[in-house]
């Protein structure tokens, strides 16, 4: 959305530097280079690695996560969706539950809870005003 998106880390290949299940902010950029993080399309799955060579000549880049041994094939500079420009660690698990049936289900659960305890205190309070204009007739 207006080249700005965010990502879940889903693997430990960032480690120790970006956890698993952090959320990563990217900024859509066709300003890149080694050392830079970013996020690239690879067929279905967006994979979040570091640049660590780029090669001008064919217009390719070659990353490698930093927990990895080995670096990764060479992909394209159309391939980069963007550059991360931050993250915030392990809030990427509330959005993979939040995924599964069971987290859904406990999500619209704990909102119902929510809604249904905010009416039992305006339906509290209500009920104290009246008692209140009751006292207050009676002077």
């Amino acid at each position: 959305f207006g080249g700005k998106g965010m990502a879940v880390v889903m693997t430990g290949s960032m480690e120790p530097n970006i956890p698993t299940d952090s959320i990563v902010f990217v900024e859509e950029s066709d300003d890149f280079g080694v050392n830079d993080v970013v996020v690239i399309q690879d067929y279905y799955n967006l994979v979040v690695h570091r640049i660590v060579r780029s090669n001008e000549e064919d217009g390719t880049v070659t990353t490698k996560g930093d927990a990895n041994n080995a670096e990764d094939d060479p992909v394209p500079r159309s391939q980069v969706r963007g550059v991360v420009t931050g993250y915030i660690p392990y809030v990427g698990m509330i959005i993979r539950i939040m995924k599964t049936p069971l987290g859904s289900l406990t999500a619209i659960a704990f909102i119902v809870f929510l809604y249904k305890m905010s009416g039992r205190k305006k339906d509290s309070d209500e009920e104290d005003g009246e008692a209140d204009g009751k006292t207050e007739d009676a002077e």
